[in-house]
């Protein structure tokens, strides 16, 4: 991070308003610095990244979201800008794109990965549902769930990290299991660590 913010720095036009390391920083800088752009990763520890996004969004409808993140594919994308993300880059990419994609939110235009891109016109353009990936029919937080499950993770290590009861957790598994239509809990965790590996 300390990487990107001096790439920021540099730039013309640009400064960085303040960093934060949890979900909760996020928002309590969000509302007394209300920046123009809020970058910020959708894999959290302890927090679920699209439901943050949509926070911020909340508390600061003028400020653009822009995801920086290690996940990878179409899936997450599209979950982003439905949470309200007007751009999407992944870590692997250049501080130069990080920065142009920067530029680009603030001009009020979105900002994606080029194949991405090209994939979400194509569904528009022949008006097909955007991904047949069953964990789409997914709300976000047990999405969160369905993927700490597939790294292998208790229901009371999920509970612990996402600050939720196990009763709670064991709600929105017991959802997923039966949106993804899966018999037994059994055939739900195979499907997340499956599901995992491929992201």
């Amino acid at each position: 991070m300390e990487a990107v913010t001096g790439a920021v720095e540099q730039e013309e036009g640009l400064k960085v308003g303040g960093t934060a390391t949890t979900a909760e920083e996020a928002l309590e800088a969000v509302k007394t610095r209300s920046p123009g752009v809020f970058i910020t990763e959708i894999s959290l520890r302890g927090a679920d990244g699209l439901n943050l996004i949509e926070e911020v969004l909340g508390k600061r409808p003028d400020t653009e979201v822009l995801v920086y993140s290690i996940l990878k594919g179409e899936l997450h994308v599209w979950r982003a800008l439905r949470a309200g993300a007007r751009g999407y880059v992944n870590k692997s990419a250049s501080t130069t794109r990080l920065i142009e994609a920067v530029r680009r939110v603030l001009r009020g235009e979105i900002s994606l990965i080029p194949d991405v891109t090209s994939q979400i016109l194509g569904d528009a353009i022949h008006n097909r549902k955007y991904s047949t990936d069953p964990s789409e029919q997914l709300t976000n937080r047990e999405l969160t769930v369905f993927q700490m499950m597939g790294r292998g993770q208790s229901v009371r290590s999920i509970a612990n990290q996402l600050d939720l009861s196990r009763k709670t957790v064991e709600t929105h598994r017991r959802r997923a299991k039966e949106k993804l239509r899966h018999e037994t809990l059994e055939s739900l965790l195979r499907h997340a660590i499956e599901w995992g590996s491929n992201r």
